[in-house]
């Protein structure tokens, strides 16, 4: 049942970040709530992965190590976070910026 639960709030979590990256208008606060989603439901997928494996582990003694690399991949629902974040550092492509003075 844990394995489901995750990989069924993995897949909405997939889904958050299309709707991050569909193209058009986009507006601050609909960006920030969909970026907190976004973190919401992935660390909400990871937890409940990470307790189905651990439960897995004390029942059957047996499968360590889907439970370390669960650990190790802590970091993941961040990084396309990161990457929406640090594009706004580089601009929009060619586009020169316009001083108003």
């Amino acid at each position: 049942m844990g394995k489901v639960l995750a990989c069924v709030l993995a897949l909405g979590d997939l889904g958050l970040l299309a709707l991050l990256l569909l193209p058009g208008r986009h507006d601050v606060l609909r960006d920030a709530g969909i970026v907190t989603g976004f973190i919401l439901v992935a660390a909400l997928a990871q937890l409940v992965a990470l307790a189905s494996a651990v439960a897995h582990v004390l029942r059957y003694g047996t499968g360590w190590r889907w439970v370390v690399a669960l650990l190790a991949l802590l970091w993941l629902p961040a990084f396309p976070v990161l990457a929406f974040s640090a594009s706004g550092l580089f601009g929009h492509g060619g586009r020169r910026q316009v001083r108003v003075k």
